[in-house]
C-alpha cells in the first residue's frame, strides 16, 4: 500500500514538472516571437521610409537604390529567424566569388543622405539580429579564441642544452665567488 502511495506521488510530481516545463517552453516561445516581430516591425519602418522618400519625389522608385535596399529589407523580414553570422559569411563568400560586375553594382555609393540614414539604420537592426540570433556561436568562437590563445601561450619554449646550462652556472657561481672575496 504505501509503495503504490509513494508511487502514485512520484507518479503526480512527474506531471507536476513536466507541465511546468511546458508551460515555461510555451513562454520561451511567445517571447521568441514578440522578439521576432519586433525585428520584422524594425524592417518594415525603414521600407516605409524609403516609400516615403519615394512618394516626396526625393528618391526615384526605378533607382537601383530603391530596388536593392527593398529586396535586402524584404528578405530580411522573411529571413529574421535564421539570420546569423554563419549565413552572412556565406553570403560574403558567394558575394566574393561573384564577376566584378556584379560586385560594382552591390558597391554603388549612395548620395542621399536620408537613405545613407535609412542604410545605418538597417545595419545597426541587421547587427542587433545578428547579435541575438548567434549568441551562442560567437561565444562558442569566443571559447575557440581563448583557447587558442591559451594553447599559444604554452608553446614549449627553447630548452637550454646541457652545456650551455653548465656554462651558465660556472658563470653565475664565478661571480658570486668574485663577489664573496671582493
Amino acid at each position: 500500500m504505501n509503495e503504490e502511495i509513494l508511487n502514485m506521488e512520484l507518479l503526480i510530481g512527474m506531471l507536476f514538472i513536466t507541465g511546468i516545463i511546458f508551460i515555461i517552453s510555451v513562454q520561451i516561445n511567445e517571447y521568441n516571437a514578440i522578439v521576432m516581430d519586433r525585428f520584422r516591425f524594425e524592417y518594415f519602418s525603414l521600407r516605409d521610409r524609403l516609400a516615403i522618400l519615394v512618394i516626396k519625389g526625393e528618391l526615384d522608385e526605378d533607382s537601383w537604390e530603391y530596388r536593392h535596399i527593398v529586396d535586402s529589407l524584404n528578405f530580411h523580414i522573411h529571413a529574421v529567424e535564421s539570420m546569423t553570422i554563419t549565413r552572412v559569411a556565406r553570403f560574403l563568400a558567394h558575394h566574393h566569388n561573384q564577376p566584378e560586375q556584379e560586385k560594382q553594382l552591390r558597391t554603388k555609393k549612395i548620395l542621399n543622405v536620408e537613405v545613407n540614414q535609412i542604410m545605418f539604420d538597417f545595419l545597426k537592426t541587421t547587427h542587433k539580429l545578428l547579435m541575438r540570433n548567434s549568441r551562442y556561436e560567437i561565444k562558442i568562437a569566443q571559447w575557440l579564441l581563448k583557447s587558442r590563445q591559451a594553447a599559444h601561450s604554452l608553446k614549449a619554449r627553447p630548452v637550454m642544452t646541457s652545456q650551455r646550462a653548465v656554462k651558465t652556472i660556472e658563470d653565475r657561481m664565478h661571480h658570486l665567488q668574485v663577489a664573496a672575496a671582493g
